[in-house]
């Protein structure tokens, strides 16, 4: 029984040990696919530096004339935006206009028709 167990022992160290070692490669394996990965990213953003300053201008360029066409269509919206207000201007007044009419003409029956009922009434 203590032999069997000392075998079982034995054996738990060799599969500790196997496992400690498949951790070690997966490990290793993984610090190495970095230090790649770190080696390529640092050649790659050496190449960038250059493209970067021209991308950063092409931007820039880009932004201006962004906001070149913004100021025009703001313009071009505050014209609109006093052309609907000249506008609604003179709808305003021509409402009124026409609602001064409307009474005048209303004014005018109710008198013709008091006149007429005074009329037939013998006054």
């Amino acid at each position: 029984s203590i032999i069997q167990l000392q075998k079982e022992k034995e054996e738990l160290v060799i599969e500790k040990e196997k496992a400690h070692d498949e951790s070690r490669k997966v490990y290793q394996s993984q610090i190495e696919t970095l230090s790649r990965q770190i080696i390529d990213i640092q050649e790659h953003s050496l190449s960038n530096d250059t493209s970067t300053e021209q991308s950063k201008l092409e931007v820039e360029e880009e932004l201006a004339n962004e906001r070149q066409i913004h100021a025009k269509l703001q313009l071009q919206f505050q014209e609109e935006v006093l052309a609907l207000r000249d506008e609604n201007d003179t709808l305003q007044r021509q409402l009124k206009d026409l609602t001064e009419v409307h009474k005048n003409v209303i004014c005018e029956q109710l008198t013709h028709k008091l006149i007429l009922f005074l009329f037939l009434l013998g006054w």
